[in-house]
């Protein structure tokens, strides 16, 4: 029976400070409260009252904050399950590996000896024994009871069961109700696992406080800024980085010369690796080891030296196969020249040795304007060994341009991206140019194109041209220590012939330069052509170098190439971006003969064995040869070089070689090939190139443009050209008489 007694009791109110009562008076009320609670009725007495106990936790808080995002403040939720809540609490909890001493596994642990365990198995047998006999009876006695109930109670149990299945069923709907519930009450645990809940404290609001303060004074500061401010301030920089490098090498080698003086004390090894150190670094076992490396070249390129020497079958079908007929030859491959350092590099020059005919040099810079700082490099090859350089010089801002010495084969001009020009010599080993122009008020402001070393004059010491995309074309003279420049002439933007009519515009746009891209003089020295960037060509001379002679415009684009015929001064050709290449007379305005190639030309040079003999290379990796007194419209030699690679590259630079009939071709990736010319490629009208008549080869010319007509009829000349043509007149007169 649960045990009864009455719950409905109402609280009471306690008053503050109730009155005194008498003792009499709780006497009384005491003994009326024991009559009423002996005086029950007999339905009260009979009455049952049933109470449940539920373990709760009474630290749980009656309802949990959250913080609420969309509103962005801490909220109160109040669960809708209760039961949700976690209400158990644990007071000792410890993990452990504790046995009973008496039981069994314990005993099997401590065995030791048999004799032990023959004693443990004979006791675990007999007490197992004597349990297995009592529960024996108390399973009979179990039984008997239960026949005996299973009479009394057969039809109440199947009353029982069958209210047992709806209670069943009852209950199941009402789980899935309290599980629906518990799945909505995701609140029902504390968010901020972190900390105990009795811990937790209420977070301060957040304020904000603003303050107006005075704006900050302000002034108004101007200043006009003209071209020759802005000048000055480069070259204040420019001079700064120039006295801050001199001092870092008089220190570098102030530092050197304490290094010499200091006597250091090493281990030097023993004899016999002394004596074998001497002998490798003796200057002829320098020699030797080239020697040996140029060797073991010429071993395996042994085929590439053959076809360099002898006949070829491509020779034999120019002789007797199918190119006899229609004049036409091919390319054979010999060398690839390929320096690792240079690698990814663009071939910006390509020069032959006037002297040493298999030495050449290549110069390597970049057309990507984009990084400024850049270096250059120059190798200098020999087909002795073109495996590898003879001499690596490596300077400071890529190379532009690239010129030996026609006299002195050790001289080598060079100029540079930011506008350096430098002469190197080939046999000093240090790879420090012998002269160098890097001072901003003497050098020029842009990348130099080209250079030409100048005739040299007994005498007189050795000078060199250089033309700028800055719009000047300077002399450079090697002075004792130092490069003299001087100023040949300016590129006027929009330069007037003498009696040619002005357009009225005014002189400051007259003023304003051109950039040159390149340009050539003559052997005798005494005429320039010059291509700008602009797409215009001109002729200046020597005596009056401030006025331009003649101005040629056939081009649409940059210039990026103009060569004078070495057989005839009169004639020249030019290539360009506008995919043109054309040949010129100087008399006449419009170009004599234009080749349309589909792609920009990167360069061309007449060959040395002929006067009508040329090559060019263009962008689309093509190298052709055309001979105009064979083919005035289609090339008698063409050459499709084909890149491996996912990179594109493009050919860039090529040059003839001054003896052998051979030419360099180099691209974007700092590789240079080396091709030989069929017989029908190189034909020439005396048995080598020294025994080649000027005469002979002039009048093929003229005969091949016919010059005569063309040049009679589209002749004009400013008053500069007409008094040149009265003074060799004069000259002429002066012989005769």
């Amino acid at each position: 029976m649960p045990r009864s007694f009455n719950r409905n009791r109402k609280s009471r109110k306690v008053e503050q400070d109730p009155p005194p009562v008498a003792e009499t008076a709780v006497e009384d009320e005491v003994e009326q409260n024991e009559t009423k609670a002996v005086e029950l009725s007999p339905e009260e007495l009979a009455r049952e009252y049933e109470t449940t106990y539920e373990a709760k936790d009474p630290n749980v808080p009656p309802n949990i904050a959250y913080y609420h995002y969309k509103e962005r403040e801490y909220q109160l939720h109040k669960p809708k399950n209760v039961s949700a809540q976690v209400h158990m609490c644990v007071h000792f909890k410890m993990t452990g590996n504790l046995i009973l001493k008496d039981g069994e596994e314990a005993k099997e642990q401590n065995i030791k000896d048999p004799v032990e365990e023959e004693k443990v198995v004979k006791v675990s047998a007999a007490t197992q024994s004597q349990f297995d006999d009592i529960e024996a009876k108390f399973a009979a006695i179990d039984a008997n009871m239960a026949f005996a109930e299973s009479e009394t109670k057969a039809e109440d149990l199947e009353e029982a069961g069958k209210e047992e299945k709806k209670k069943e069923e009852e209950e199941g709907e009402e789980k899935k109700e309290e599980e629906k519930k518990e799945k909505e009450d995701i609140y029902a645990k504390n968010q901020f696992n972190f900390s105990d809940r009795a811990s937790q404290t209420v977070s301060q609001p957040s304020r904000s406080k603003e303050v107006a303060t005075k704006m900050p004074p302000a002034v108004k500061f101007s200043r006009s800024v003209f071209q020759w401010t802005i000048y000055d301030k480069y070259v204040e920089q420019a001079r700064a980085n120039v006295a801050a490098r001199l001092a870092a090498e008089k220190k570098g080698s102030r530092d050197k010369k304490k290094k010499k003086e200091q006597t250091v004390l090493t281990y030097s090894g023993s004899a016999e690796s002394v004596a074998r150190n001497k002998i490798l670094n003796h200057p002829r076992a320098k020699l030797l080891a080239q020697m040996l490396d140029r060797i073991v070249v010429q071993n395996n390129k042994s085929l590439s030296l053959m076809k360099f020497k002898y006949t070829t079958e491509n020779d034999e079908k120019d002789h007797r196969g199918e190119n006899k007929a229609t004049g036409r030859g091919s390319f054979e491959h010999l060398f690839t020249c390929q320096y690792s350092e240079a690698k990814n590099k663009t071939v910006t020059a390509v020069c032959w040795n006037k002297k040493y005919m298999d030495m050449f040099a290549v110069g390597y810079g970049s057309y990507d304007f984009m990084p400024k700082n850049q270096k250059g490099m120059i190798c200098i090859y020999s087909l002795k060994n073109a495996a590898y350089p003879l001499y690596v010089f490596r300077t400071h801002s890529g190379v532009m341009s690239i010129d030996f010495h026609p006299l002195y084969p050790n001289l080598l001009a060079c100029g540079m991206y930011d506008g350096t020009v430098s002469v190197y010599d080939v046999t000093v080993e240090s790879g420090k140019p012998l002269f160098i122009a890097d001072d901003p008020q003497k050098k020029h402001w842009e990348p130099v194109w080209n250079v030409r070393w100048k005739k040299t004059v007994p005498g007189k010491p050795n000078a060199f041209t250089s033309i700028s995309s800055d719009g000047r074309i300077k002399d450079w003279v090697m002075a004792k220590t130092e490069l003299l420049p001087i100023e040949v002439m300016q590129l006027k933007a929009k330069e007037k012939l003498e009696g040619e009519e002005d357009d009225g515009e005014d002189g400051e746009q007259n003023q304003t330069l051109a950039g040159g891209q390149c340009f050539d003089v003559t052997d005798a020295g005494d005429l320039y052509v010059v291509g700008t960037d602009e797409g215009e060509l001109r002729t200046y001379a020597k005596e009056y170098d401030t006025e331009c002679l003649e101005k040629f415009q056939g081009h649409h684009s940059q210039v990026y190439a103009c060569r004078w015929n070495k057989f005839n001064t009169n004639v020249f050709i030019s290539s360009s971006h506008d995919w043109n290449v054309k040949i010129w007379h100087k008399n006449c305005f419009e170009p004599i003969m234009s080749f349309d190639l589909a792609s920009p030309v990167g360069d061309v040079q007449w060959a040395p064995y002929s006067s009508t003999v040329f090559a060019c290379v263009t962008d689309d990796n093509w190298l052709r040869l055309y001979d105009v007194n064979v083919d005035k419209h289609e090339p008698i030699g063409e050459l499709q070089i084909i890149k491996k690679g996912k990179k594109k590259s493009h050919l860039t630079h090529l040059a003839f070689n001054p003896r052998d009939p051979i030419i360099a071709v180099g691209d974007e990736r700092g590789i240079v090939q080396i091709y030989k010319l069929s017989p029908n490629l190189r034909i020439m009208t005396a048995s080598s190139i020294e025994h080649l008549e000027i005469e002979t080869e002039k009048t093929k010319l003229e005969h091949t443009l016919i010059l005569e007509g063309k040049v009679n009829k589209k002749f004009r000349k400013s008053d500069v050209g007409k008094k040149l043509v009265e003074e060799k007149k004069k000259e002429t007169q002066k012989t005769q008489g």
